[in-house]
């Protein structure tokens, strides 16, 4: 710590670490070079070698009819591959160097491998010149990379000012409200709701606490998935999101590896990082073996001690200039071998730097799922998973009713169904005078008023203007909350409307 009391980085044990671990890469990328710049010297410079191998290899004339008929094809296949390797290329390169700027790769093993392959294969200049100006640029590229790595560890260890994580006061409160649908919402131009106070609660954990668990707990159609998708949107910039699917992987035995190569695939999306995807493999199997269901699958992969496995995968995340954050949805919704399989794995890896897991789940019922047949001490076993909780804030019943009727109202604006301002504001007025007594106790969540949207339009697609729309909605209602009061109204529609 200095005077500031701001932690700082020992600069000695940073260039001891380094110098340790890259100095037997540089000579060994080196000898490649050295060998490849002989191969090259052999085949542009030394004639009787390349004689050798055209009398040798090369095919006589006379056995093609007519090469020139080939060319097109040639050329046509050389433009095609040209111009993939380019496009990719392009990408390989601006990535490669954003991660070598901000000290995640080194880059020692490209450059001592290509430095040594141009310099040696300068004929020009002999070969005492040559080594000279290979050393020079091995020594220019160590310094180099030896002060971004510092740097790099420098930086991670910074802690953000909280005013900069927070929710840019343009998102807060800007909601219109203008998803069609009860999927949950992506975008704070869809937030009527103001999360923005909960998003910043969360990324306040993950990026300044810097805690490894933060479990995002409510009830069912609370808004959990929506608040979710707003942290993505919130932190895309401040930190590598990685949203896994716990309902796809589909089995205990490919859950671990699913979420081990997640992590690794979105990481290696936005930086070169040196050793992450094998060292996330390996800790897949060896947390496997701590798993009934997964030592199967652990046989596939050569055994390594846990310490390794763990530390290799601490070297590969620490070396990130952005905090990994793992966004894990309808936990509750999981069975219950998979839910302990999936704890079992955060338990493993979330005391790693610069990782976070945020869980979302309806309390009591992931509870009852780990329980099983434990005892009521389960409940600190519970605990131990998840130190963090953060709540989802119940909606108001005021703030639910003015969501739910502007939803209705905006459902039937969708089908053009008021002519007039007029029309609009006094059906606005009727749904909020029948809300409480006759809406509300069937329409207690956000996606219960997104399902009964849902069926209002689909209902009033065909039936323009040719009912009443509050008969509608409660229609609708019934027919979505109430299937059995519905069906006894369908049976005796003709006597409970008086027509003959």
């Amino acid at each position: 710590m200095n005077k500031s009391g701001r932690f700082t980085v020992p600069w000695k044990t940073v260039i001891h670490n380094f110098f340790q671990r890259e100095l037997l890469s540089i000579l060994f990328w080196s000898s490649l070079g050295t060998i490849a710049a002989a191969i090259v010297r052999a085949l542009i410079s030394d004639h009787s070698f390349d004689t050798f191998l055209i009398t040798t290899y090369l095919p006589l004339p006379k056995r093609f009819d007519e090469p020139a008929r080939y060319v097109p094809y040639l050329l046509t296949g050389a433009v095609a591959v040209v111009i993939i390797v380019l496009i990719r290329l392009w990408r390989i390169v601006k990535r490669g160097i954003t991660s070598w700027f901000l000290g995640v790769t080194s880059g020692l093993k490209f450059i001592s491998f290509t430095s040594t392959l141009i310099v040696l294969s300068l004929t020009r200049y002999s070969i005492r010149q040559r080594l000279a100006a290979d050393l020079a640029i091995l020594a220019v590229a160590l310094l180099c990379a030896c002060v971004l790595r510092y740097l790099a560890i420098d930086r991670s260890y910074h802690i953000p000012n909280e005013a900069d994580i927070r929710v840019s006061v343009e998102n807060k409160g800007t909601g219109t409200g203008t998803q069609a649908s009860d999927d949950p919402i992506t975008t704070w131009a869809e937030d009527t709701l103001g999360r923005a106070a909960l998003v910043d609660a969360l990324a306040i954990r993950i990026l300044i606490s810097k805690s490894p668990v933060v479990a995002l707990f409510g009830d069912f159609g609370s808004g959990k998935t929506s608040t979710l998708n707003l942290l993505r949107e919130h932190l895309q910039d401040k930190a590598v999101i990685v949203s896994f699917s716990t309902w796809l992987p589909g089995s205990e035995e490919t859950l671990t590896s699913y979420l081990m190569a997640d992590i690794a695939n979105e990481c290696q999306k936005e930086y070169m990082v040196p050793g992450l995807r094998r060292s996330a493999t390996r800790l897949a199997n060896a947390l496997a073996q701590s798993v009934p269901f997964l030592k199967g699958f652990s046989e596939l992969f050569p055994a390594t001690t846990q310490k390794d496995d763990l530390e290799n995968l601490r070297v590969a995340l620490r070396r990130l200039p952005k905090r990994v954050v793992v966004l894990l949805d309808e936990l509750d919704r999981m069975e219950p071998s998979e839910l302990r399989t999936l704890l079992k794995v955060i338990r493993g890896i979330s005391e790693l730097q610069n990782l976070s897991f945020v869980c979302a789940a309806e309390r009591e019922t992931l509870v009852q799922t780990i329980k099983g047949n434990l005892t009521d001490k389960s409940n600190l076993y519970f605990e131990k998973f998840f130190p963090v909780a953060i709540p989802v804030p119940k909606i108001g019943e005021s703030d639910l009713k003015n969501a739910g009727t502007e939803r209705l109202v905006r459902t039937f604006e969708n089908r053009a169904w008021f002519e007039t301002e007029a029309e609009k504001e006094s059906f606005r007025k009727k749904i909020n005078d029948v809300w409480n007594d006759r809406i509300g106790p069937s329409c207690p969540t956000l996606r219960a008023i997104g399902l009964l949207a849902n069926d209002v339009s689909d209902a009033a697609a065909p039936l323009r203007r040719e009912v009443d729309p509050i008969d509608l909605v409660l229609i609708e209602l019934l027919r979505r909350f109430k299937p059995s009061v519905y069906e006894v109204i369908a049976r005796n529609s003709v006597v409970l409307t008086g027509r003959r």
